[in-house]
């Protein structure tokens, strides 16, 4: 008897899982049987989608969340998205791809040649371009201010040049018009006055499509007593999305911009001394021609400040993990994915080692840095209809292998207790954790078989040895070792 046991063990272990509809046994795999009923039942089921921890649930929908995808690596640093949610650019430093040159600039402490660029991804391409390229001799920062609901933007770029032998160092600063569709980076330089400008700033409407570009210049002249004295004069322009620039007539000294918070209004002020006070100028600026118009009193509805988006219901964050490293407590950053749902599935760990999460605003993908490198996950929006019958397709599959594992481990015990199987009364953690990977195999399985020779049972493949019971059916392992699904009367 013990070898009849250990032979039908290996070839219950080796055979297709027994699934039964309605109590009728069919011989699918697990997998099969999951990936068949996605097929009929539904079309968002198939592959990952099918495994119900890749979802967060959000009121009446849920939302499916991909598997990582790379989008460049590695030393990538500030991905940002546009405000259409389509493209996603970032910078990124390529270092030198010889072995041998890398080994010996860290052996003679030599700065390696590395060229960077500018890049945007597209999510409809599946790709990335170079924007701009700079060599191993020039450092860049960037700045990128887009359009409101725009796929354009300023780029505020300062480059620093290393110098060649004999030279000195030198920056530049320049601005650009960024057009992410068309993949180009197209150089502006409004300035009509004389010398340097400094003190460069830009600032975007919220909400239309136009942004104040500005500069100081330093101009000298003469007081009322002869003393000469330094002043500063601004220059301002308007710049829309359609490229067009309008300037700003200006006829103050140090002009500041600001916008309405509703983004509709453009304003203007100037800080006015006079009698050893001060106090503020305001302006009103036309949209159309740029013009100013003084007006009586301050607006009471300019914005103090970046106006902050409308937080959504789904959103990505950056949460610090403690970790204990020997006697040293390091930080690990993780990214998550939550939603605003109040139930017990509405946040999902996007990455474990990760930083600067962010999410589009088509809410359809987020992304984050890991080890230097860019990826993003696809999040897909699923009925909740549809996610619960994915739900319910994988706890019957789950519940049908945990069975199936609980079986097999009560089979190999009995082999190796002349042929007897415990009581009811057992520990069956205790006495089947050497026959399971693992004794959360055990959870929720309810013994039934009770205890006694196996040599008795008449028909094991209608014998009861247990069950795992799920919301619309329960899971039935037998004494011949196979599982069965029966399903709850409707």
């Amino acid at each position: 008897m013990e070898r009849r046991l250990i032979a039908l063990a290996l070839a219950v272990a080796l055979s297709p899982l027994a699934v039964a509809q309605d109590g009728q046994a069919t011989t699918q795999s697990p997998d099969a049987a999951m990936s068949a009923t996605a097929r009929t039942e539904s079309p968002y089921a198939g592959g990952w989608m099918a495994v119900v921890s890749n979802y967060v649930l959000a009121k009446d929908h849920a939302y499916a969340v991909g598997p990582p995808i790379l989008v460049a690596g590695p030393s990538v640093s500030n991905p940002g998205w546009s405000p259409s949610g389509r493209f996603l650019v970032f910078d990124q430093v390529r270092p030198e791809q010889n072995v041998l040159n890398i080994q010996d600039g860290v052996r003679n402490l030599k700065t390696p040649n590395n060229e960077s660029a500018l890049c945007a991804y597209s999510l409809s391409a599946g790709r990335s371009v170079d924007l701009m390229g700079f060599d191993a001799t020039t450092h860049h920062s960037d700045t990128i201010y887009w359009f409101p609901d725009s796929d354009k933007a300023i780029v505020y770029l300062e480059e620093v040049h290393e110098p060649a032998e004999g030279q000195s160092v030198f920056q530049t600063e320049k601005f650009y018009i960024l057009d992410a569709p068309n993949a180009t980076m197209k150089e502006f330089s409004p300035w009509t006055m004389d010398g340097n400008p400094r003190d460069f700033a830009v600032s975007p409407s919220p909400t239309k499509p136009y942004a104040f570009v500005s500069a100081n210049f330093v101009r000298r002249s003469t007081d009322d007593s002869g003393h000469e004295k330094s002043i500063t004069v601004s220059q301002v322009f308007l710049m829309g999305a359609n490229e067009r620039l309008i300037p700003v007539k200006v006829d103050e000294e140090n002009v500041y911009t600001v916008w309405s918070i509703d983004g509709s209004k453009a304003y203007a002020f100037t800080r006015i001394e006079k009698n050893g006070r001060a106090y503020l100028k305001w302006y009103q600026v036309s949209l159309s021609d740029g013009s100013m118009t003084q007006m009586k009193a301050q607006p009471d509805d300019f914005s103090r400040g970046p106006v902050q988006p409308a937080e959504s219901f789904m959103t990505v964050k950056d949460i610090p993990q403690p970790v204990q490293n020997g006697r040293a407590r390091e930080g690990l950053n993780s990214i998550w994915l939550e939603t605003n749902d109040d139930g017990d599935q509405n946040h999902l760990l996007l990455a474990g080692d990760a930083t600067d999460g962010g999410i589009n605003k088509t809410l359809d993908c987020a992304s984050y840095l890991s080890q230097g490198s860019l990826y993003v996950r696809p999040i897909t929006e699923v009925p909740k209809a549809r996610f619960e019958m994915v739900k319910a397709v994988w706890n019957r599959t789950q519940a049908l292998r945990q069975v199936r594992e609980s079986g097999l481990a009560l089979i190999m015990y009995g082999a190796d207790n002349d042929d007897s199987l415990p009581t009811k009364k057992s520990n069956l953690y205790d006495l089947l954790g050497p026959y399971v990977r693992d004794t959360s195999t055990l959870n929720g399985f309810v013994y039934t078989f009770g205890g006694g020779d196996m040599n008795t049972v008449k028909d094991p493949s209608k014998t009861q040895l247990g069950y795992i019971d799920c919301p619309d059916g329960k899971a039935v392992v037998y004494a011949d070792g196979h599982a069965s699904w029966i399903p709850k009367p409707k």
